[in-house]
C-alpha cells in the first residue's frame, strides 16, 4: 500500500517482509516493536537505568561536568544526552578526528 509518507511506506514494506518470512507472528512481538521503535517509552529499561543516572555514572568515567550532563534535557540543551556527551567531548578529540580523515581513502 503506496502513501505520499515515504517513512510510511518503508515501514509497510518492512512489515510486509516480516509476515512473509515469519508468519504467524508469535504472541507479543507488537510490544517489542514499539519497544524497538520508541525506546524512550520504555518503562522497563535494561540494568533500570533511566538517563539522569547514566549521566552521573558517564560524567565520572569520562571526566566531565557532572552538571552538564544532567541537565542534558533542559532548554539550553540538545534534549539527547549522547548528542551532550558528543558536544563535550568533541572538542578533546579534535586533534584525532584531523589526523584520521587524512587516511580515509575516496
Amino acid at each position: 500500500m503506496q502513501t505520499s509518507y515515504p517513512a510510511l511506506n518503508i515501514l509497510n514494506r518492512w512489515l510486509d517482509t516480516l509476515r512473509k518470512h515469519y508468519s504467524p507472528l508469535p504472541l507479543g512481538t507488537t510490544a517489542i516493536f514499539f519497544r524497538l521503535f520508541f525506546p524512550e517509552e520504555d518503562i522497563k529499561r535494561k540494568y533500570e537505568i533511566q538517563e539522569k543516572q547514566l549521566a552521573g555514572y558517564l560524567s565520572e568515567i569520562l571526566g566531565v561536568s557532572r552538571k552538564k550532563l544532567e541537565s542534558w534535557d533542559s532548554q539550553d540543551a540538545t534534549g539527547c544526552l549522547g548528542n551532550e556527551i558528543e558536544c563535550l567531548l568533541a572538542p578533546k578529540f579534535a586533534v584525532y578526528a584531523c589526523a584520521l580523515s587524512d587516511l580515509i581513502l575516496n
